[in-house]
């Protein structure tokens, strides 16, 4: 007899065990359980195992270690060993091992009527009297018309509350010595720098007198001993002033030996410039060893020393060029500062100051010549900013301090206007100014209260209880569905609204 043995694995279930089955064209299949693991452990699982066995053809043997399958299998009639040897000694003997009720499967639906008039009837509970199947249904009926009426009606109150306008003129003050907001007014501010750098020219408008030429002189030397000197070119006199005009000889001269001898030698002033045109008499100081041996003089002024003007800026020049730069960088600070604002952040303009001079290069330096006097200036600037929602705060806490009893505020219509700009005057007190808020108000009533109030009433009595609120007008009751006569007794189908 021809044999097919099929081992199953520990991880496959009916669906894996059907398709293995389906490779198996012997008549008897024995089916080997793994050692570990727990394959087709269900009688349901067992039974449609050997219905699909019955279907192709094939008688099944189970081996398996496994007790309660064993069991299972023996309740459905299946052979079962619980080794390999033990199942194929008994082969030969057995020739009818599938019982008939599994083989009746190959009949088609004629077996399977069969097999169903098998399975023995189960009693069944049957409500027979009529009355009382009235009675059940009746009660079925009543209790989803109680679902209904609790769940499917919906109200929606409208009640035009009373309203007011609110408002108050406060004064605001903003330091960064001040922490958090309060109802004084105070408000924390905090400090935003910014730097700036900036370059500017104007045209020079004043003048500058060079030094071009040399003034010329001649000087007369007189010996004052009576020996004979030599005077060196390039021997210095000049004047008593301070500071002194120095000139100097051309050549070099020789002073006879007897008392009072003179020579006269041309000279030139040192430095150039009209500085050198001395007047006559003026040069009477000779510089170096021969100064206490001669004495010397310029019997005529000096003269050939000149000078040149050329455009140079003045003084008043360098001040307009910084005071105009000056205010181009103030204007830039404050739009560089406003675009470097965060959402919700105030910039105080009038707060604004030069914190730190970081470059000041002028072109030229004072007192050089120059046509155009140009400037580069670097400047760090400080102000104060405040944030919005501090303002918003301190005004809310000044409006609640005076809010009427019974009284609250509508959302969204709070408001701030600024009356004027920060005064401020860089002593260490805080920059002061006005803002103007305002908000509407109305009568203050619970919505949760009146809810309840209103749960399981009718209509009229439901305007009659609303009619005694502090309301502008008639309340306005909206049911769903419009016929319903009855508010809903659940709190959450009943909706409260308030109208402005």
């Amino acid at each position: 007899m021809k044999i097919h043995i099929l081992h199953l694995e520990g991880h496959d279930d009916l669906a894996a065990a059907r398709d293995k089955l389906s490779f198996s064209h012997a008549p008897v299949t024995l089916v080997v359980w793994p050692r570990r693991g727990r394959v087709l452990t269900t009688r349901l699982e067992l039974l449609r195992f050997a219905r699909s066995a019955g279907e192709a053809g094939t008688r099944l043997i189970f081996v398996t270690h496994d007790e309660e399958v064993r069991e299972l299998a023996a309740d459905l009639g299946i052979p079962a060993f619980s080794d390999l040897e033990s199942a194929r000694r008994v082969l030969p003997a057995s020739r009818r091992i599938l019982p008939r009720r599994f083989r009746a499967a190959l009949l088609g639906y004629q077996g399977l009527i069969e097999q169903r008039r098998q399975i023995p009837a189960r009693d069944i509970f049957v409500v027979k009297s009529p009355w009382l199947r009235a009675l059940i249904f009746a009660a079925a009926v009543f209790a989803i018309l109680v679902i209904a009426a609790l769940f499917i009606p919906s109200a929606r109150v409208v009640l035009p509350m009373r309203t007011s306008y609110q408002n108050l003129t406060i004064e605001l003050q903003a330091s960064p010595e001040f922490s958090t907001p309060q109802l004084s007014g105070a408000i924390p501010a905090h400090p935003v720098v910014v730097v700036v750098e900036g370059q500017d020219e104007i045209k020079s408008r004043g003048e500058i007198f060079v030094a071009e030429t040399y003034a010329s002189a001649e000087i007369e030397f007189t010996n004052l001993t009576t020996g004979a000197l030599e005077l060196p070119a390039g021997t210095v006199v000049r004047t008593l002033d301070d500071p002194p005009v120095r000139f100097s000889t051309l050549y070099p001269a020789k002073l006879e030996a007897p008392l009072n001898s003179k020579v006269r030698v041309p000279a030139r002033a040192l430095e150039p410039g009209s500085s050198g045109n001395v007047p006559a008499g003026s040069l009477v100081a000779v510089e170096g060893a021969q100064g206490a041996r001669v004495r010397a003089t310029n019997l005529s002024a000096a003269s050939g020393g000149g000078d040149r003007a050329y455009p140079a800026p003045g003084k008043e020049d360098y001040a307009i060029l910084k005071a105009r730069l000056q205010a181009v960088l103030d204007k830039s600070a404050l739009k560089n500062l406003r675009e470097t604002l965060k959402p919700g952040e105030i910039l105080l303009e009038t707060t604004l100051q030069k914190s730190r001079l970081i470059k000041e290069d002028f072109f030229p330096a004072e007192g050089e010549p120059a046509d155009v006097l140009r400037l580069i200036l670097q400047t760090e600037y400080t102000a104060w900013a405040v944030w919005q929602q501090d303002i918003e705060a301190v005004g809310r806490m000044a409006l609640d301090a005076v809010l009427p009893a019974g009284s609250a505020a509508l959302a969204d219509t709070f408001g701030v206007i600024p009356l004027e700009t920060a005064r401020w005057t860089d002593d260490g007190q805080p920059a002061r100014w006005k803002v103007f808020v305002s908000r509407t108000i109305r009568t203050d009533v619970s919505e949760d209260r009146i809810n309840q109030a209103l749960l399981g009433k009718t209509v009229p009595q439901a305007q009659a209880y609303l009619s005694g609120l502090p309301v502008a007008g008639a309340p306005k009751i909206v049911m769903q569905p419009s016929w319903w006569f009855w508010l809903p007794v659940l709190p959450f189908r009943v909706a409260v609204e308030e109208q402005p």
